[in-house]
């Protein structure tokens, strides 16, 4: 049977870490990549089980590929902190990958709704790739937007991966300043 290391990134998450890390409970390792949180991330991450990683840079594509060197297990799934995966992604995740000794593909795509301001759903459902085959993740490029290299088949699961962008206002304002600073350097 397949096993699965769940990566994701954070930063000064407190408030949502515990609903992301139960979200994928199902997985066999949890991976923390802590960009120099100053509140209590880390050690809440650690109390929940997971193992955590300090690891400074404004560019999210080293973020995910630090991520992946730490890894375990055959299979990989990046979620961010605001992000939870449903109970339908959950299951077909164990169906598709968990459940099988062979997998005809090396990388699946995951639906992402958006939540905007607590409760307004974005209209568009975006397709991210965001599970693998370790073997055929080669690495992300890309220090804002990052794409990942793979190797081998794609696919499409069913279920959702749920995003929580810009849960108030204050939030919303502070994050398009920080991403908006990283664009203009770029």
């Amino acid at each position: 049977m397949n096993k699965i290391s769940a990566i994701i990134l954070t930063k000064n998450s407190e408030q949502m870490l515990a609903d992301c890390i139960d979200s994928v409970s199902f997985c066999d390792e949890i991976i923390i990549v802590d960009d120099n949180s100053t509140d209590r991330t880390p050690d809440l991450a650690k109390h929940l089980g997971a193992r955590v990683f300090n690891y400074k840079s404004d560019s999210f594509a080293k973020k995910r590929n630090f991520g992946l060197e730490k890894a375990k297990y055959k299979w990989v799934i990046y979620i961010d902190d605001d992000e939870r995966v449903s109970k339908d992604l959950e299951s077909n995740i164990k169906d598709q990958i968990l459940s099988k000794t062979k997998n005809e593909f090396s990388a699946y795509k995951i639906k992402r709704k958006n939540f905007y301001l607590g409760n307004h759903e974005w209209p568009q459902i975006e397709n991210h790739l965001r599970l693998f085959s370790k073997s055929s993740l080669k690495e992300w490029k890309g220090a804002l937007h990052e794409t990942p290299i793979v190797e081998g088949e794609v696919s499409e699961l069913d279920g959702f991966l749920l995003h929580y962008t810009h849960r108030d206002l204050s939030s919303m304002v502070k994050k398009t300043i920080e991403w908006s600073k990283i664009e203009a350097e770029l």
